[in-house]
């Protein structure tokens, strides 16, 4: 068996967007471990993407990319806001038995 730890990207010096994707990566400390079993890499890069999806680093970093205008920001947590409401009343809706 085979251990990958996927730390992340090396940021290079003296860039803005690297240096915000250092200080993402750096609050997540522990890494990402997949392991690799009977040479099945490509189950193991799958895995792999998940955890990365599962976890919103990929989503923080392109997020980091660029420059948010305050107006944006406030634009995009209030459709999060909402998203997340409308989903709870889903869930919500789906536990509570009608009648």
């Amino acid at each position: 068996m085979i251990k990958v730890v996927f730390r992340g990207l090396k940021p290079r010096p003296n860039a803005k967007t690297d240096r915000q994707v250092k200080t993402l990566l750096s609050s997540n400390q522990t890494g990402i471990e997949v392991s690799v079993r009977d040479n099945d890499v490509e189950q193991a890069i799958k895995a792999l993407k998940r955890k990365i999806a599962r976890d919103g680093l990929l989503k923080q970093i392109k997020s980091k990319k660029a420059y948010e205008k305050p107006s944006e920001r406030r634009k995009r947590k209030e459709r999060e806001s909402k998203r997340r409401l409308r989903k709870a009343l889903a869930r919500r809706a789906r536990r509570t038995p009608r009648g």
